[in-house]
């Protein structure tokens, strides 16, 4: 349904209207100009849902600096989605849209919405992949998501897949809900996590538990990291994954960051496509394999690809395996990370494995966290470590943190056995 509005009607009455026509906005993104003394200009990606009102024949977008206040429209068409170019970075822009038909008459503006030109997204994080069993407290960690300007976050969690479970508060950085009790081949429940940054911009990650019954999940495995040429083909090989107790049923392959490409049979254990072009600081590729067994576990893992032309990629260095004991500090080390060119421009930690624990300083090079106390007598935390380079090539590498109980002794163990 459209909302036509009278052209007397002033802008401050239209933006008190309702409109269900759109919900955005998406991403932002900015981009160096080749006079580097003008700094950085801002690009706003808009995008909506499309209304589904009669003989509507394209949408309008308003912006200005001030609520309310539209200084600036931009006519775009019958599409859904807009970019806005070169916002002054630092200023806080509105926007708000409407939709008009093939008469010219305008519906209401749309919800409107705020973004401050140049602010970079959040890095959503939702915490390792888990296995729990059956009446099981499981939590889930946003704790280790970050803001690039160090800004406050919100949260919101989602249930996307798998039996219903009750969140504790799935607009709090941990939740926590009780596993469901499940069938011998077990079952893998997956989240989303969304976490908005103080001036609107959006980021999202997810996660997954598998409940464990008498089935064990695979252990997917991409392949590692590739750096190609442009019009290369590229395989995407996961033959290395494997099933501990059966066989896997089922491979997926997902591009998640980057120039699209097409990939060549997404759903075997080796995937292939053609590098793109790409300029001369190159470009990172991003893809995700997921591998299921015939019980129905999931399991997931991700690689890399930089597409190089100039700039060389970095090379990530996670430091070494280290063993810590239950409630001592852990620092993490990336600092030998090296980039033969323009740079390390950025580190992110992401914990892969165990349960989560809160990383102090996830984007810095020594992160730290204070290992927590498990039943097990030595239990095996794993952490990943991308580094980016000026030109957004990528790389990754791993360590494991292994922490002791505080049920150290040969004494304690046999007590605890003739008890």
């Amino acid at each position: 349904m459209l909302y036509y509005y009278s052209p007397k009607c002033s802008a401050e009455d239209r933006a008190k209207s309702f409109s269900s026509l759109v919900l955005f906005i998406l991403s932002l993104f900015t981009f160096s100009l080749v006079i580097v003394s003008y700094a950085y200009a801002g690009q706003v990606t808009l995008a909506w849902d499309a209304s589904d009102g009669q003989n509507v024949a394209g949408y309008t977008i308003y912006y200005g600096s001030a609520s309310g206040d539209y200084r600036y429209t931009k006519n775009v068409g019958n599409v859904t989605t807009c970019t806005i170019e070169s916002l002054p970075d630092g200023e806080m822009y509105y926007f708000a849209a409407t939709a008009r038909d093939s008469y010219n008459n305008e519906s209401d503006f749309s919800e409107e919405v705020s973004y401050l030109a140049g602010n970079k997204p959040p890095t959503a994080n939702a915490g390792p992949d888990q296995e729990s069993h059956g009446g099981d407290k499981v939590k889930l960690s946003a704790i280790n998501s970050s803001d690039p300007e160090g800004g406050a976050l919100s949260y919101k969690w989602t249930q996307t897949g798998g039996t219903s479970v009750n969140l504790s508060d799935p607009n709090a950085a941990e939740v926590d809900f009780i596993a469901p009790y499940v069938e011998p081949g077990g079952e893998s429940l997956t989240f989303a996590l969304q976490v908005t940054d103080e001036w609107g911009a959006k980021s999202q990650a997810s996660c997954r538990v598998n409940i464990i019954s008498a089935n064990l999940p695979p252990v997917a495995n991409a392949g590692s990291q590739q750096d190609v040429q442009e019009l290369e083909i590229v395989k995407l090989d996961g033959s290395a994954s494997r099933d501990p107790d059966g066989i896997i049923d089922s491979y997926s392959w997902t591009q998640l960051s980057g120039p699209t490409v097409e990939v060549l049979y997404p759903d075997m254990a080796q995937a292939s496509f053609v590098a793109p072009g790409v300029g001369p600081e190159g470009a990172c590729l991003t893809f995700r394999l997921t591998v299921r067994d015939v019980g129905g576990l999931e399991s997931s893992s991700t690689c890399l690809v930089n597409v190089t032309w100039i700039n060389e990629p970095p090379i990530a260095n996670a430091g070494s395996d280290q063993q810590v004991n239950a409630g001592k500090t852990a620092v993490l080390d990336g600092s030998a990370s090296t980039d033969p060119d323009d740079g390390i421009a950025s580190y992110q930690w992401h914990q892969t494995s165990g349960s989560p624990v809160t990383l102090n300083g996830s984007n810095t090079a020594k992160p730290s966290f204070t290992a927590p106390a498990f039943d097990s007598l030595l239990t095996t935390l794993t952490f990943e470590l991308t580094v980016t380079d000026k030109g957004g090539l990528q790389s990754t590498r791993s360590c494991n943190v292994y922490v002791k109980s505080r049920v150290s002794s040969w004494k304690s163990i046999v007590k605890w056995y003739r008890w």
